[in-house]
């Protein structure tokens, strides 16, 4: 294939068209990547290591994406440009194009804005007492057990296995699974299984992963007819929608939207559980997605799991000074040996543009190896747009326009397809200056494993710069060197947790595990403080080392591949001759479905709730132990941890001041008298009986008067919410009051 050579003030003139400046950045990646997979001479390459984000990339012929419509825009006007519309919400839509067709449907004047194309991943015993969910299983300090009964739990997750017996009501005589949805493409298209007969059938989406299996066992696990079993759920009594698949943007989104329109079409509260996530982005809550999740929140309680990056080294962040005006990093491998490869994206704070050069080193000679061109402002157009994405690329995965180098060719002689990519823009949603490189490096012998990818970042005095890792492959080091910047751990949150209307769950340890201390924030829970003064994740639930169910297709892949035995699971229960498996798992990935558990049964109390509401409840009844309150990390932890049958009172409380308050309540007057004594006045009644109630409808108190006001002391009551009822000749009234 042809070489070419391209200066850099070549490369300057290279901008998007208007269509290309619609889509995002990943989705021009991918497209490149489409469009080197229908070269011949790279298909017809033997065996080399996947390069691509999804498997046989160029042998899709359609794929998903979310939609930013028009203003003026109609849906039909969108389909006519060559899509088909699969959900509309508000200014938003989920669309299903063929892969050859997205930069002319991104043309149509009905398109405001593509994505595409990013990715995202996966990220109970003791933790039931630790967060007194037991108590609320019991009814013990509440007016009667709470399961979630009456409340459709969801997530979208992988390796589901919907016929474990932990998904059965409580006598086995039915599952609780009411629909399951398996996206298995990357086009928006899925299987729907619909009937208890259907579900019957199914087996899994993934016999490889069992992760989905697991968080459900945690949200909504119920099977506790062995006595030696202590593994089950929080919403124990929930009827579950399980969305399952391959983790793209648009099918995540598209998975909540089933979850969501089955509990509507059921008429009951929902939860949703996101045990996923991406540690790219914008960290703000404005990409399409994140304004997506924003609005199905608005029917739902979206809980998402804060990420466990929270001891990697994947963030650094720095407000430039006078004397120091750079961001320096070597990018290594975190996972795989040999093997650079992911993506690093900076954000400034503002529309403020700084430059970005992304370089080879070798590490061992401390030399420069190549360096890109360097990105800055003077290769974004006037508008903000996107410039094109400059490659450097060797041997055989050269693309027309990439440049040619014998340096890099040299450092990465023998490998297939090593290349460095960068591009830059002014976010159209944030205003934020926005610089990306995505990079494949393969190490061999040639090279000896000593050249790696750095970038120096160069902005002004006063400018703050945020650099992400995605964490799966690489992570940033100053291997050693002076005068190359360490990282920072705030900031390790997951793009996904940043939406607006989520509620972002973190990590503690119920029970300690290896270096894991119990009682103690996760070492590996994710945190941030973000551009816009946020401050997560909320609240920490249970998510060490945490016990549940497993899917029988992931053990018996387990046994048969890699040399596990049965005996290696914590547990098996043989149920009609099928064998059921639990095992445990830690990360925010369990501790997500344990608040999304606590939500439902806060829902079954008050179903009327919303997700202000529910943060509310959470941060306000929440556990501020020492551990707590004395860690030097008080962002890690939000508002402490979750304490579910405090959270459960404020519920029931919350309830009874919506349904049982008159429309006569300014008749009503209760005024503090300090040390917890109340004056009860209700003008123009002759004769009052009052009564007050602690959160468990138990009566603690019962006085009256013959007068329209009567004195009552509180003062020997626990400290707590009560609900005061006052009876007169002619109405009833209700209020809640603190003792404080």
């Amino acid at each position: 294939m042809r070489k070419l050579y391209l200066t850099f003030f070549l490369l300057i003139g290279i901008l998007f068209c208007s269509a290309q400046s619609k889509i995002n950045i990943d989705g021009l990646r991918l497209l490149r990547e489409y469009k080197l997979g229908q070269s011949a001479e790279v298909m017809s390459t033997g065996s080399s290591p996947k390069i691509t984000e999804f498997s046989d990339f160029s042998q899709l012929e359609n794929i998903a994406a979310i939609v930013e419509i028009s203003s003026d825009a109609t849906i039909e006007e969108l389909e006519l440009a060559g899509c088909k519309v699969l959900k509309q919400r508000e200014h938003l839509a989920i669309v299903s194009l063929p892969i050859n067709h997205i930069e002319t449907f991104a043309k149509s004047e009905a398109v405001k804005r593509i994505q595409f194309g990013k990715k995202m991943y996966a990220k109970l015993d003791k933790a039931r007492n630790a967060t007194n969910t037991t108590w609320a299983h019991l009814g013990m300090m509440v007016d009667h057990k709470y399961t979630g009964a009456g409340v459709i739990v969801g997530f979208m997750d992988q390796g589901i296995d919907p016929n474990h017996v932990t998904f059965m009501n409580s006598d086995q005589s039915a599952s609780r699974v009411k629909r399951v949805w398996t996206f298995l493409g990357s086009n928006g298209s899925y299987d729907a299984y619909e009937t208890p007969e259907a579900i019957a059938s199914f087996t899994t989406d993934m016999r490889d992963a069992t992760h989905g299996t697991h968080v459900a066992g945690i949200l909504a696990g119920g099977y506790e007819s062995d006595r030696n079993l202590p593994y089950y759920g929080v919403a124990k009594g929930a009827d579950i929608a399980m969305s399952a698949g391959v983790f793209t943007d648009a099918n995540i989104i598209y998975g909540i939207e089933n979850i969501i329109l089955y509990a509507q079409s059921e008429n009951k509260p929902c939860v949703v559980n996101l045990s996923i996530g991406s540690n790219v982005g914008p960290h703000d809550g404005t990409d399409l997605f994140s304004q997506y999740l924003d609005i199905l929140g608005k029917e739902a309680i979206i809980c998402v799991s804060a990420g466990n990056e929270g001891n990697e080294k994947i963030v650094l962040n720095k407000t430039f000074t006078e004397s120091d005006k750079k961001i320096k990093s070597f990018v290594v491998e975190n996972v795989y040996d040999g093997l650079h490869a992911g993506t690093v994206e900076f954000w400034g704070s503002d529309d403020k543009p700084f430059s970005v050069t992304a370089m080879v080193y070798d590490v061992l000679a401390d030399t420069i190896v190549y360096k890109m061109p360097v990105v800055n402002k003077s290769m974004v157009t006037s508008d903000g747009k996107s410039l094109e994405w400059i490659y450097v690329s060797n041997g055989e995965q050269y693309e027309e326009g990439d440049i040619s180098d014998a340096n890099f060719d040299k450092a990465f002689k023998g490998s297939y397809g090593s290349y460095i990519g960068v591009t830059a823009l002014v976010d159209g949603y944030n205003n934020r200056f926005n610089s990306v490189i995505k990079y494949y490096l393969q190490n061999t012998a040639a090279n000896t494993g000593n050249y790696v990818m750095a970038f120096i970042v160069e902005g002004e005095a006063g400018q703050k710069v945020y650099a992400y890792s995605d964490g799966n492959y690489s992570e940033f080091s100053t291997k050693s060197k002076s005068g190359w910047d360490d990282v920072v751990y705030d900031g390790t949150i997951s793009n996904m947790a940043c939406a607006n209307n989520v509620i972002a769950v973190g990590s503690f340890n119920s029970r300690g595990y290896g270096l894991e201390a119990e009682k103690e924030i996760s070492s590996y829970s994710s945190y941030g403080t973000l551009v816009d003064g946020r401050e997560l994740p909320h609240i920490c639930a249970p998510g060490c080392m945490i016990y549940s169910a497993y899917s029988s297709y992931y053990v018996k892949y387990l046994i048969a591949n890699e040399g596990y035995a049965e005996t290696d699971f914590a547990y098996k229960a043989t149920i009609n001759g099928v064998n059921h498996y639990w095992a445990g798992m830690a990360g925010t990935s369990m501790a997500s479905p344990f608040m999304a558990g606590a939500v439902a049964l806060w829902l079954e109390a008050n179903p009327y709730l919303d997700r202000d509401d529910i943060l509310k409840i959470a941060q306000e009844s929440a556990t501020k132990d020492d551990y707590v309150t004395n860690s030097f990390l008080k962002v890690k932890w939000g508002a402490g941890k979750l304490n579910v049958i405090e959270g459960l009172k404020l519920a029931i409380a919350s309830k009874a001041g919506i349904s049982d308050v008159i429309t006569e309540e300014k008749r009503l007057i209760v005024t503090s008298n300090g040390d917890n004594r109340y004056e009860v006045f209700v003008a123009g009644e002759n004769k009052l009986n009052v009564r007050l109630f602690n959160m468990s409808g138990m009566q603690v108190l019962n006085d009256s008067s013959q007068d329209e006001s009567i004195m009552i002391d509180a003062s020997n009551l626990s400290k707590g919410v009560y609900l005061l009822s006052v009876q007169g000749e002619t109405a009833k009234y209700t209020k809640r009051i603190l003792v404080k």
